[in-house]
């Protein structure tokens, strides 16, 4: 397993899935996903070894922050801290509780009818949650039910701040800005502290990564330039790798046994330090009945698996917290990991970041060619917004309405098939404008007569609607019809 530190070399983008178009505002989220680190990490090796990324890694931990040496991970959220208070002063925990009171029950709160009690605070000072990292002595007091010391909590305004750039469309086709108002659009982008690092973990897959051992993959991104590729935009960062197994630097660090014993009845808590990701709302983990949580808000996480197909799910943010009570007598690891190694590098935004690192390359190097991109989500056109583009196929929503198209009209799936291959039957062919064809109607009859079908000049299939106007010299005119006739037209 090998840890990364990585430092930025200037202010990072990391997308939330949400839609952005030109004209419009957009923020980054915080913390970054893991799969934007995996991206980044396998992008390299596709990049320098050319070989099936879809397997390298096994599993993922992080991103953590790292200052002055310490690592510091997700805070569990049942940490408060004092009421419109700037600075940490005091720290409280909320927990479940039995209540015997007059004035509040469980029942008369909007709380899912699963969880029994919700977690709260008896004292008499006013609380409020905020978002924060934690030192590993912090946690490791907050897991032996310990006083926290403030100094161990580091607040998201000491890890980064924001940093708001204006940025303006490219009209590819002019390489101006087009003179539209809507050109313009804000990006407000991460600008990590001077004395911050993201920290990430990864296991690989020694069968699938294309190297034989540990030794080999860090002799590879021990190679200079250590450099990745990181978030939207695509922004260099530099790193320093290491070997070193994260499950047992956990171990280590908080002094935990391998196992425990839970009698049934026993009551324990869990702390999420990446996301979770459950089929339910409210999840099932066999052999627990979960009595109460506590977590800011969902997240949304993108899948793309052979088992689970393509779609998004919420996901509980690092640092939730779960209390369950144990329903049977069993023996459970201290620290586990919850993995579908399908689903992970599967993630779409991993595909698209690397069909982007391939687009910049090749308009870096050849400017003059059409470029069409296939992508897996709409939503990472954005993206691409500084690499020049000529077309966007979207392979999922092809597919998709496709499908539904055959359903309700059968056959149509064989249509475009036939299109599509060279194998058989009729093909999309371009042709050149003849002399005498004076309008559409001209070149359509006469096509006709020859066996072949006009179907549009360039992208524009309205042709039915406009035989009777004039033909651009310049047109590109798509014609249906088998080899041989098409052969026949070239003459």
């Amino acid at each position: 397993m090998l840890k990364f530190t990585i430092k930025p070399y200037d202010v990072l983008f990391f997308g939330s899935g949400k839609p952005f178009n030109v004209g419009e505002s957009v923020q980054s989220i915080f913390p970054p996903h893991p799969t934007t680190f995996a991206g980044a990490i396998c992008s390299k090796i596709y990049s320098q070894k050319g070989i099936n990324v879809s397997k390298i890694l096994k599993a993922v931990y992080g991103p953590f922050i790292e200052k002055d040496g310490k690592i510091y991970f997700p805070k569990p959220q049942n940490i408060f801290g004092e009421r419109k208070k700037e600075d940490i002063k005091n720290l409280f925990i909320v927990e479940p509780i039995e209540l015997t009171l007059k004035l509040f029950s469980y029942e008369n709160t909007n709380k899912p009818k699963e969880i029994e009690k919700l977690p709260i605070y008896k004292g008499d000072e006013e609380i409020e949650s905020f978002d924060g990292f934690i030192s590993i002595e912090g946690l490791k007091a907050w897991i032996n039910n310990q006083k926290i010391d403030e100094k161990h909590i580091l607040k998201t305004k000491d890890i980064f701040e924001y940093d708001q750039r204006i940025g303006v469309k490219i009209d590819p086709s002019l390489y101006s800005v087009g003179g539209k108002e809507d050109s313009l659009y804000r990006i407000k982008f991460l600008q990590l502290k001077k004395d911050i690092n993201f920290v990430f973990w990864a296991d690989f897959d020694f069968q699938n990564s294309g190297f034989n051992n540990e030794n080999d993959i860090l002799n590879f991104f021990n190679n200079e330039p250590k450099v990745l590729k990181l978030g939207g935009e695509m922004r260099n960062v530099r790193y320093k790798v290491e070997g070193n197994d994260f499950i047992n630097y956990l171990k280590n660090e908080l002094k935990l046994p391998e196992k425990i014993e839970i009698k049934k009845g026993d009551k324990i808590k869990i702390l999420f330090l990446s996301y979770g990701i459950f089929d339910s709302k409210i999840p099932k983990i066999n052999g627990f009945k979960i009595t109460s949580m506590c977590f800011s808000k969902y997240s949304i996480i993108g899948l793309n698996s052979k088992n689970l197909g393509i779609k998004t799910k919420r996901a509980f943010a690092p640092g939730t917290v779960f209390w369950l009570e144990c329903e049977d007598n069993k023996e459970v690891e201290c620290i586990s990991f919850l993995t579908e190694n399908q689903n992970f590098i599967g993630d779409t935004s991993f595909i698209d970041g690397k069909t982007l690192l391939i687009a910049t390359s090749v308009e870096r190097h050849f400017n003059h060619v059409y470029t069409i991109v296939e992508i897996k989500d709409k939503e990472n056109i954005m993206n691409f917004l500084h690499v020049k583009i000529d077309e966007f196929i979207l392979g999922t929503e092809t597919i998709a309405q496709l499908a539904v198209r055959s359903a309700f009209s059968p056959g149509t799936s064989k249509i475009v098939s036939q299109l599509l291959s060279t194998q058989e039957g009729e093909d999309l062919f371009e042709i050149k404008k003849r002399p005498h064809w004076d309008n559409y109607r001209d070149a359509f009859e006469e096509l006709l007569l020859e066996g072949a079908t006009l179907i549009s000049d360039g992208e524009h299939m309205n042709i039915n609607r406009r035989l009777d106007e004039q033909i651009s010299e310049t047109a590109r005119l798509f014609v249906i019809c088998d080899q041989d006739t098409y052969m026949k037209l070239k003459q």
